[in-house]
């Protein structure tokens, strides 16, 4: 699938760890429904399945391999929890809320 940089969240830009650990990703694999990813610390990963723009996603366990930035990791697993929808647009992907309010932004 394709991978996406998260550049975003809830307004505010997310900045990469440390140089030992690595940005803030998402990948989703639309054929089997499963989504992987990192928060620049921790391993993240669950499935998904989409109707139209709508989202339904069922966290995995993340793995937790260090706190560079505490914050932002609750952030990030919030986006995740909360998403409900997307929109990808000039080469940027939307998450949205139940009520399509905007959680984060990635880029590839």
């Amino acid at each position: 699938g394709i991978v996406w940089t998260m550049v975003e969240i809830h307004g505010k830009p997310v900045l990469a760890g440390e140089k030992q650990h690595g940005k803030m990703v998402l990948a989703y694999d639309v054929h089997r429904g499963i989504y992987s990813g990192s928060s620049g610390c921790s391993d993240l990963s669950g499935r998904f399945a989409k109707n139209g723009a709508k989202l339904a996603v069922t966290p995995d366990n993340s793995v937790q391999v260090c706190r560079v930035d505490g914050q932002t990791e609750r952030e990030m697993q919030r986006v995740i929890q909360e998403m409900r929808g997307h929109r990808i647009s000039n080469g940027t992907l939307e998450l949205l809320d139940a009520k399509g309010g905007l959680l984060a932004k990635l880029e590839r």
